[in-house]
């Protein structure tokens, strides 16, 4: 699988050739559906992004297009119209802050909260139904 790096991490070819990037990391719209990021995956070690649109999940794209395990990608979901990138995989802390750090560094504006945890899961709960 070739790779390129772009905003510092490593995007498989196969979502740059199918997404054209914005103003920061999550801002990439799909070519053909014209649907924007909805869901995200990175691995922190490997520094793997992947990227969804809504109506596909990360299970999907770490299946079909990722490097790792499912288990091995913190899982982001970008709430646009809300300013809140929702973070899971709440077992390794050091990767949700490396996360933030990521997103942060490749352009998030500050205005954008990112958060995750129980307190952040209870306030979201009702937008997270069925994702």
């Amino acid at each position: 699988m070739r790779i390129y790096s772009i905003y510092s991490v490593r995007i498989p070819q196969q979502f740059l050739d199918k997404w054209i990037p914005g103003r920061h990391i999550l801002d990439w719209e799909h070519k053909i559906t014209k649907k924007k990021l909805f869901k995200f995956l990175w691995q922190p070690e490997s520094r793997e992004f992947l990227m969804v649109y809504y109506l596909f999940n990360h299970k999907y794209a770490a299946l079909n297009f990722g490097g790792h395990s499912f288990s091995e990608y913190v899982r982001g979901i970008f709430f646009e119209e809300r300013k809140i990138v929702y973070l899971r995989m709440h077992s390794k802390e050091d990767w949700l802050k490396e996360t933030e750090k990521m997103l942060r560094e490749n352009g998030l504006p500050e205005d954008i909260k990112v958060i995750w945890g129980k307190e952040a899961y209870k306030k979201l709960e009702e937008d997270l139904q069925g994702l």
